[in-house]
C-alpha cells in the first residue's frame, strides 16, 4: 500500500474486515473530506450495519524502503 500517491511511503500490511464502531465513524467522518463531490453518494452508517459496505483495518506489517516500486500482478514483498 502507498501512502498519499505512487511515490509516497508505502507498506505492506494485514487487512481485516472491522465493525469497529471507531473505525466506521472515521470514514464517515473522513470520506467527504477526500471526496467532496462524492459526498452526497458516499457511505452512510445504514451501508455498514446492512452489510452494504464493509471497513477494513490495515495494519502495517513491514515498512518499505523510500526508493520501493512495484508493477501490477507482481508479487508482494517477502516478510
Amino acid at each position: 500500500m502507498w501512502i498519499g500517491g505512487l511515490n509516497g511511503p508505502s507498506f505492506v500490511g494485514k487487512a481485516e474486515i472491522t465493525k469497529d464502531a471507531a473505525v466506521v465513524d472515521k470514514i464517515l467522518t473522513d470520506y467527504p473530506k477526500k471526496y467532496t463531490m462524492k459526498a452526497l453518494v458516499g457511505p452512510s452508517r445504514e451501508n455498514f450495519e446492512s452489510g452494504d459496505r464493509i471497513a477494513i483495518r490495515i495494519t502495517p506489517v513491514k515498512h518499505m524502503p523510500a526508493d520501493f516500486s512495484s508493477a501490477p500482478g507482481t508479487p508482494a514483498p517477502a516478510l
